[in-house]
């Protein structure tokens, strides 16, 4: 059917399907044929330049799949979610006070994390091509993807874009406002993984992550740059316990969402409550 000229629709259709069967292969005939040209979405040409390793072409094609996915009112859900919890942050970071959080970093460690998403599908990338981490129903290579593959890059990609602000926050050693913008940085995050979630499932998955994904990496973000501090304050003592401590909490974020997602532990699902619960009380 794609070879009519006036069959735009079915053009794109074996284009989704070729991306959803990362078949790269007929991703790369297609895109050599001049009938195809118009209708060859980012995605694709990434899956295209990672089967080649070609790392900085998939850097720069990231904000263009960004920008194409984009759906305003999952944007609008995702946004709105994200207000509640930063007005949480700034009143927890006590930023009237003056050994406050300042509150000007809260907002900027919001778009950092924010630009965190960048770093971490560029890993998506990689981890798939050099690890072969990809979803896994099976109970090895589940654990295997959302621990090795979905706890590591996203806490690592999020703790990447926390270095730029660590300077500032060694420079005045408050613990309590170090916790705070280490925690925006998390929530930056989530509100750009909260609209692809939201843009996924038409909006049925809005209560759960209103609820728990903010908050979530907001916690894991806020400990591990925490715990930065306080290695960078007593390096031979407490840095070895800082990527002891990242290390755990990477660990934590896998076994969350292992437990949700992967049919073997369904009947252990309450291990991902128990584990989010744990986080709160450490945050607190």
């Amino acid at each position: 059917e794609g070879q009519f000229s006036e069959a735009s629709a079915a053009r794109e259709r074996a284009i989704l399907i070729y991306i959803r069967e990362d078949d790269t292969e007929a991703l790369r005939r297609l895109a050599a044929d001049p009938r195809y040209a118009n209708s060859i979405p980012p995605l694709a040409h990434m899956q295209i330049a990672a089967a080649e390793r070609d790392w900085w072409a998939v850097w720069w094609l990231i904000p263009r799949n960004e920008w194409e996915r984009f759906a305003l009112g999952s944007a609008a859900l995702a946004l709105f979610a994200g207000l509640c919890w930063f007005l949480f942050a700034l009143q927890a970071g006590q930023v009237n006070l003056p050994r406050g959080a300042r509150w000007w970093l809260c907002p900027l460690a919001v778009l950092l994390g924010m630009l965190s998403i960048w770093p971490t599908h560029l890993l998506i990338s990689w981890q798939e091509v050099h690890w072969g981490l990809v979803p896994s129903d099976e109970l090895p290579g589940g654990l295997r993807y959302y621990v090795l593959g979905v706890g590591l890059r996203e806490e690592f990609s999020k703790l990447l874009l926390l270095l730029p602000l660590i300077p500032l926050l060694v420079r005045r050693d408050n613990e309590l406002e170090t916790l705070i913008v280490s925690a925006c940085v998390g929530l930056g995050f989530a509100i750009i993984e909260n609209e692809h979630y939201f843009a996924a499932t038409f909006g049925s998955s809005t209560i759960g992550r209103f609820l728990t994904a903010n908050f979530f990496h907001m916690s894991t973000t806020g400990l591990i740059g925490l715990s930065v501090l306080r290695g960078l304050r007593d390096p031979r003592v407490r840095g070895p316990e800082a990527l002891a401590f990242f290390g755990v909490m990477v660990m934590a974020h896998g076994l969350y969402d292992a437990a949700i997602a992967i049919p073997a532990l369904q009947e252990y699902s309450i291990a991902s409550s128990i584990i989010y619960i744990l986080l709160a009380y450490q945050f607190f």
